[in-house]
């Protein structure tokens, strides 16, 4: 967990403020009780055609870590009239999920918009959750896209800290911003109203969105900016109105230190105490007493004791009112991050040749998160990633162009400067959580499958009444389950897992007679909600498509690729059809089938196989002996005479051959007869009693090990509940296989789609692929957490 150091300064001042003074227990409580979510969603590609599958991983954030207050995603895809078009639900594990959406061949050439969140996130400000533009080509559409160079632009003018004081040099910001495409370059001068033909000073364009200069206001003075772009466009803007008196909040934020000072201007005597915080991420990191006795005031905040992120500066006066603020961004150019080690690198020069690297295992990290590109497409991540979602624009909800250029060893610091002049913190209001108005919640997050259900009978009361549940699974299996309703004939369900959809049989425990009458009606606890603000531009529009209008090369591709399926459908079918067939015969996953039902399933499994290996687990004393330290975040210890198991700090249910069992059972089993060992983590089905922490699943040698009997359905009412959304198998040629050979042109920009790579037992990664007919270079991304403080890993390179 990352944390924070707090500094208590006392500047000008004769006494220590209070430890607990208003300020310091309204962000405390909002920081406990309000914590505040964001998403990332890494995509396969940038651009989409229709036909194609759009692969992605989540990541949910808690702050700076990965969350634990949520244990599911919706996410939705819609058209850009904000159309439904399809929406799923995804599991979350420490954090991440991944998932897919088919993008059908009918949908029509435009863009289209992915949106995720938690149930969590619906209890604060829409604008947080994630809505993401995309663009998707259709060379049948009668529209096609372009990018909109016609809208013009708007600016806008920043005074530091929101004040512009007369006779107090002012840095003052100018953002420009645009549904369409910024212009390249842009410059400006500034004049006084009375006097347009005279130039005040001038300025350039930082980068796209940003300019700055200095203005030292005059007394009831009125002043303007004009800006030209490179292309001649002008606007003419009003500056921010300058005010006799008050106070100026000026910051510097280098790589060793923030450095603020603090100017008056004939403020009041009885309003001479200030107070200054600093809060990152709704956590206070600074606190310090100022008294203008002087001028002014200086002071800095080092920046080895604080983390990367957005830094709020807030002065308030004697009466705990924001006077300014200003934000800016701890030390970009030196960022709390890890990269990958390799092994071993093989490239091969030969169009559809063999490819292979190895990722070193480093102990920190648990799993990572894989792409690999043809190095010739656009180098998306460059304009927006990982980092720039984690650390900038998932606490911004504003539209920022290219915000990854703000951070990294090359990163554009002063532009980033400015460009925090022009934003504010919205996350909370000072002056409501002061007066202790914090958000009304309305949304619960729920752990994982949740459903309310009501049992509802003919004339016969349902209170008090235990009902029996059959849990009929798409693989046939089965599990019996019990509830018990409370006073109105309701109970819950918590904590399930399973993939598509199950039923649910039902029957009233030990009544007489036909239960037929009997009806229980499921309401899942996870809501999906309507955007009820509009979705941000994408910086295109559609126009007429004609005969000759030439395609973008990543959809010229893309069609490419998908022409080269089709012409093959049927034979890449059946290779798939094979390929799984071959993945689920394995040795260790068809002993995984024969041994556990589907109630015992789980996406988030690892299996450890004592029949094909693993064979010298023999010598061990017994199975909880032989697991310590051969499954990451699995703790073995003992407590007295008894083990006590442990998965990520929780106490795991312990199972013999699927029957909960307690830890000397599962001890005292013979190493000679067990045959599998099975950790999940987080709930199944199976465990529909308890067990949501995760759970230990012993299995022993058995005759053929054929564990599960299938059954037919009983003759009872029944109904249906939805699971989660079953992610497509990412597609990867074969050149091995004669199947593929009969492509004529391999444009694939994805070489490589790997969403969850487990680390296990210390060991590299192998990873092997085939190039396309692109050989020669390739662009590896390479994401992942560190388990214990979340240090994000992030590589983005290129390999020759």
């Amino acid at each position: 967990m990352k944390t924070f150091s707090i500094f208590l300064v006392l500047l000008f001042s004769s006494c220590l403020l209070n430890a607990q003074n208003n300020i310091d227990k309204a962000i405390q409580a909002f920081s406990e009780k309000f914590p505040q979510e964001k998403v990332y969603l890494l995509y396969d590609k940038g651009v989409y055609v229709a036909g194609d599958n759009l692969f992605f991983k989540a990541f949910v954030f808690d702050g700076f870590n990965r969350s634990k207050v949520s244990t599911n995603l919706n996410v939705e895809l819609f058209n850009a009239s904000k159309k439904l078009v399809h929406q799923q639900m995804i599991p979350l594990f420490e954090g991440e999920g991944n998932g897919s959406f088919a993008l059908s061949d009918s949908l029509a050439e435009g863009v289209y918009y992915i949106r995720a969140y938690t149930q969590w996130m619906l209890n604060f400000d829409e604008r947080y959750q994630y809505v993401q533009p995309f663009t998707l080509y259709n060379v049948t559409s009668k529209k096609k896209l372009v990018k909109d160079t016609l809208t013009q632009w708007t600016a806008e003018a920043f005074a530091e800290s929101g004040t512009l004081v007369e006779g107090v040099t002012t840095k003052i910001a100018v953002r420009l911003k645009s549904d369409g495409v910024l212009p390249e370059s842009w410059s400006g001068y500034v004049f006084e109203e009375s006097k347009p033909a005279e130039k005040i000073t001038t300025f350039n364009s930082l980068d796209r969105n940003v300019g700055v200069f200095f203005l030292v206001p005059e007394k009831s003075k009125k002043y303007k900016a004009v800006i030209q772009d490179n292309k001649g466009r002008k606007s003419t803007i009003s500056l921010p109105a300058p005010v006799s008196s008050g106070v100026s909040l000026q910051v510097n934020s280098t790589p060793k230190a923030v450095f603020f000072s603090i100017r008056f201007k004939d403020v009041p005597a009885a309003l001479n105490e200030y107070t200054i915080v600093g809060t990152i991420n709704s956590t206070l990191v600074y606190r310090a007493k100022i008294k203008t006795d002087v001028n002014g005031a200086a002071s800095s905040i080092p920046v080895d004791k604080l983390i990367n992120g957005v830094l709020q500066l807030t002065l308030f006066d004697k009466n705990e009112n924001v006077v300014a603020q200003r934000l800016c961004f701890i030390a970009p150019t030196e960022l709390q991050l890890n990269e990958p080690s390799f092994a071993k690198i093989y490239l091969s020069k030969t169009t559809r040749g063999l490819n292979g690297f190895e990722i070193l295992p480093d102990t920190s990290y648990q799993n990572y998160s894989l792409l690999v590109m043809d190095g010739a497409t656009p180098n998306r991540f460059e304009e927006e990633n990982l980092l720039s979602s984690f650390w900038l624009t998932g606490d911004l909800p504003g539209k920022i162009h290219a915000p990854a250029k703000y951070l990294g060893y090359d990163a554009n610091s002063d532009a980033l400067d400015v460009l925090m002049m022009t934003e504010k913190w919205q996350r909370f209001s000072w002056a409501s959580i002061l007066k202790g108005e914090y958000p009304e919640i309305k949304f619960k997050p729920s752990t994982y499958l949740g459903y309310s259900a009501t049992v509802l009978g003919s004339g016969a009361t349902t209170s008090r009444e235990t009902i029996n549940l059959i849990f009929y699974y798409k693989d046939s299996t089965t599990q019996v389950a019990q509830v018990e309703t409370d006073s109105k004939g309701s109970f819950e369900l918590n904590n399930l897992m399973f993939e598509d959809a199950v039923k649910v049989y039902y029957q009233i425990n030990n009544r007489k007679g036909n239960t037929k009458d009997v009806k229980i009606t499921f309401e899942t606890h996870n809501k999906f909600l309507e955007y009820k603000g509009n979705f941000p531009a994408a910086g295109y529009i559609l126009v007429n498509r004609t005969g000759k209008d030439p395609l973008p090369i990543e959809a010229e591709r893309g069609f490419q690729t998908r022409n080269n399926f089709s012409q093959t459908e049927q034979k890449y079918k059946e290779l798939v059809e094979i390929k799984v067939t071959a993945q689920k015969k394995n040795l260790t996953q068809e002993l995984n089938e024969k041994l556990s039902s589907g109630m015992f399933r789980s996406m988030n499994e690892t299996v450890f196989d004592f029949v094909n290996e693993n064979e010298t687990a023999i010598s061990a004393t017994n199975v909880l002996q032989w697991l310590q330290g051969r499954a990451a975040g699995v703790q073995i210890q003992m407590q007295g005479a008894d083990y006590v198991a442990t998965i990520r700090g929780t106490r795991a249910q312990l199972y013999l051959n699927e029957m909960a069992v307690d830890a000397s059972t599962i001890s005292t089993t013979p190493m000679s007869d067990i045959a599998m060992v099975k950790i999940i983590r987080g709930p199944m089905l199976g465990g529909a009693g308890g067990g949501g922490g995760g759970s230990i699943l012993i299995y022993t040698r058995r005759g053929d090990s054929q564990k599960s009997t299938k059954t037919a359905p009983p003759s009872l009412n029944y109904s249906t509940l939805n699971g989660y959304a079953k992610p497509t198998i990412f597609p990867e040629p074969d050149y091995k296989e004669a199947i593929f050979k009969g492509i004529v042109k391999d444009t694939r920009d994805v070489l490589v789609w790997k969403p969850y790579l487990a680390i296990e037992n210390n060991k590299p990664l192998n990873i092997r692929f085939y190039n396309n007919d692109n050989a020669g270079v390739i662009r590896v991304v390479i994401i992942g957490f560190s388990k214990e403080d979340d240090i994000p890993m992030f590589y983005n390179e290129t390999l020759k």
